[in-house]
């Protein structure tokens, strides 16, 4: 890049700098047609047009009035693309986290934390996110034509779950009028790992019926490299703990190895030109062995946990997740309306086994069972008026269930039980839950164009939930057994408006107001005779009171200002967006008490300030240039006792982040090839006061060949090592970014 990467929190300033970059950007326009030769702008190639459906109806990216980003299937392939924390970097605005498969936190403009997830993800028509700790989707990025990621709020169309925004992934579609198909495999070794990674993805598209009926599917594997050490054994003290209970101390080099193994098979039925269904259904399971956490206390990449025996297949942690999905989608035109409905269920399956003996002086560990389903149906009607004026309206539905059984073990010697905690090693403490949304919404969206350029957008949403939580305890631990139902029943709505002037057909500045939502919940307050021992109704360490029972939903308004220019005959694309959050009742937890339980509580309110800019280049007819940066000021403006934070306080998750990619595209001896580096920067940032996260650089590369219908590529990631920490849990608990990894492909394309 050049320089140090410079930058300072951004102030009402970033709003005027936006309206400045959208002038520069039709200044540059103008001046580019004038300068250049008007046969070479015509003979230049230009950048391919980005069709999308982020607002639920068919539109050309740059005619979206809202934040998005899109990764096209080519960008995907080109950057070595294949889950969530692959693309994720890419996105300004946008941070992630990933604790193990399937299991990750994801903040946009800053907007995450605890409670229900505040980033909504679809797969096509069919909603992802559900309740639950075991049940994140990582789609695989096989056979997938685009990835939007929207940024929030997006309350009006998308709903509860949607405060920060929505990651859409949209599969290719069945296609009736050719057969085709591509095998493709892949080999990596990832840097401090024992063993190899490998996987295999196939895409067959069957036309059953010529132009009526196609089935296209998709199925891979992936076996992917663990590369945590277990050093337990060469800790003296570690090694003395373990003798003094008779235990067994996990060895090897390889943990957090994973195998994600499933397929999808989407059928597509098109009897008329005005009538088409769509049936799909997904499986997928991740098998995880060890775990991707390491010990703060010990250099990046290392861990100490103890052998579960018996209870796990061969005594080490384990995470496991089944998932089946199955969404039915059918559009109807009419002559002046558009009717889609959409039908989903999304089930999930899981178990996890984690030593928590790192962090306790106790040899147990935490073994948890869990289940979900979602039922979800959504109707919509989108109007096809000749005139000013368009509309489109919906219902939605959604009843989601999710249970959960966990238990803490002594996974020790069982003969020395219990250090005083009982005497059954199998009884210290269950813990069995479930939680039941039912919820209702209608929604609508209403478009006029009241001059030549002007369009106002007015839309909203009202819903209702019901929603209903039980829990069950008992064990030495908890003091005896001890059981509860909660309810909480709400309702609401949302509303924006959006006024966009079209400067030309290449050019166009939007300003927008917007809310976004999340679900309250009830929950069980702490047994008073444990968590309160002074009597003084205040969970013991905090200053929360002990009787809190629900959680209020929590809401969020933008203003956003934003511009969209195609410039240089089409070679440039530059979007700007800057925005100003208030984000009231943010959920958190009051903290571990001495009793051990916790809360969550609302507390304080914050504003969240920033502007993304994004670009993509053709700089020369083969050379592209892409580039993205973020610039976040997010932080509490009311003190948050309970959460500990005060008025001025940064959020946790809010860096500043940059990206730049460099492709060069060739022709060897007739064969299409191309060179692609990546670069991307987060900043550094801290949580709970101790720990910074971030400040890192990663450098990708990757390189490719097609001959025929035979395409090779050889690929690196983290090319420079960058052991960052990239999250922190219960003070010792820790995750780093992946090692390097260097690979190659090959595919067949039929």
């Amino acid at each position: 890049m050049g320089g140090e990467i410079v930058h300072k929190p951004v102030g009402m300033g970033g709003l005027a700098t936006l309206l400045l970059v959208s002038a520069i950007a039709h200044a540059g326009d103008s001046g580019a047609g004038e300068g250049m030769d008007r046969d070479a702008a015509v003979s230049a190639p230009k950048l391919e047009e980005i069709v999308v459906t982020a607002q639920k109806r068919t539109q050309n990216l740059q005619e979206v009035p809202i934040s998005i980003s899109v990764l096209t299937e080519d960008m995907i392939e080109k950057r070595s693309m294949v889950s969530l924390s692959d693309f994720i970097k890419y996105v300004p605005g946008v941070t992630y986290s990933e604790f193990a498969p399937g299991n990750n936190s994801i903040a946009i403009r800053g907007i995450g934390g605890e409670g229900d997830r505040s980033t909504a993800m679809y797969l096509g028509e069919m909603p992802l996110t559900a309740l639950g700790t075991l049940n994140d989707p990582d789609v695989k990025l096989v056979d997938i034509e685009r990835i939007e990621v929207l940024r929030g709020p997006q309350g009006t169309l998308y709903g509860a779950g949607s405060m920060g925004g929505a990651i859409r992934y949209i599969p290719n579609a069945p296609d009736a009028s050719e057969f085709s198909g591509r095998i493709e495999v892949g080999y990596s070794q990832v840097d401090n790992s024992g063993s190899d990674s490998k996987y295999t993805t196939g895409v067959v598209n069957l036309p059953l019926v010529k132009d009526k009926l196609a089935l296209r599917v998709v199925g891979f594997a992936y076996d992917n490299a663990g590369y945590i050490d277990y050093v337990g054994n060469t800790i003296p003290s570690r090694v003395a703990f373990a003798d003094a209970v008779n235990a067994e101390l996990i060895s090897g080099d390889d943990g957090g190895a994973s195998q994600y193994t499933g397929g999808r098979a989407t059928l597509l039925w098109k009897p008329t030109e005005n009538f088409d269904a769509t049936l799909t259904y997904v499986d997928q399971e991740i098998d995880q062995t060890g775990s991707f956490e390491d010990s703060l206390h010990l250099p990046a990449y290392q861990d100490y946990p103890m052998s579960f025996g018996s209870r796990t297949e061969d005594g080490k942690e384990r995470r496991y997740i089944s998932t089946q999905m199955y969404n039915l989608t059918m559009n109807l035109a009419l002559e002046k309306f558009d009717l889609i409905s959409s039908t989903s269920r999304v089930e999930y399956d899981g178990n996890e086994a984690r030593d928590i003996s790192r962090d306790l002086p106790f040899p147990i560990g935490a073994l948890s069972y869990a289940d979900t389903q979602a039922d979800t149906q959504e109707l919509r009607a989108r109007s096809k008026f000749d005139g000013s004026f368009n509309f489109l309206a919906g219902l939605y539905y959604q009843k989601n269930v999710w249970n959960e059984d966990s238990e803490v073990p002594w996974i020790a010697d069982p003969s020395t039980c219990c250090f005083g905690f009982g005497t059954d090693p199998n009884d210290l403490y269950v813990y069995v839950s479930g939680d039941t949304v039912k919820q209702k919404a209608v929604f609508t969206e209403i478009y006029y164009d009241f001059a030549e350029k002007f369009r106002l957008t007015v839309g909203g949403r009202y819903f209702s939930y019901d929603r209903e939580r039980f829990t069950f305890t008992h064990g030495a631990l908890n003091g005896g057994a001890s059981g509860s139902l909660s309810k909480d029943s709400r309702d609401g709505s949302t509303a924006k408006a959006n006024l966009t002037y079209t400067i030309n057909p290449d050019q166009m500045v939007y300003a927008q107001w917007a809310q976004g939502f999340r679900l309250g919940f009830p929950q069980t307050p702490p047994i008073a005779a444990v968590c309160d021992l002074d009597n003084d109704g205040i969970l013991d360490g905090t200053n929360t009171p002990i009787n809190t029972d629900h959680v209020d939903p929590d809401s969020l308004d933008s203003l956003e200002l934003g511009s969209k220019s195609t410039l240089w005959s089409g070679r440039w694309v530059l979007n700007a967006a800057a925005y100003h959050i208030t984000w009231k009742k943010i959920p958190g937890s009051s903290g571990i008490p001495t009793c051990g339980i916790g809360l969550i509580v609302n507390a304080g309110e914050a504003k969240s300030l920033g502007m993304e800019v994004e670009s993509t280049l053709f700089l020369t007819p083969q050379l592209i240039l892409n580039a993205g940066v973020s610039v976040i000021d997010a932080e509490y403006t009311e003190n948050a006792a309970a959460l500990g934070k005060e008025n001025g306080d940064d959020l946790t998750i809010a860096p500043f982040q940059g990206n730049v990619g460099l492709q060069y595209n060739f022709d060897l001896l007739g064969h299409p090839g191309f060179v692609r580096g990546d670069y991307a920067y987060v900043d550094s940032y801290v949580i709970d006061d101790i720990y910074e996260l971030g400040g890192y650089s990663k450098v990708d590369f990757r390189a490719g060949l097609e001959i025929g219908p035979i395409t090779a590529a050889l690929y690196g990631t983290n090319l420079t090592n960058e052991d960052a920490l990239i999250f922190e849990n219960f003070g010792n608990r820790a995750w780093h970014l992946m090692p390097r990894v260097i690979g190659v492909e090959f595919g067949y394309q039929f």
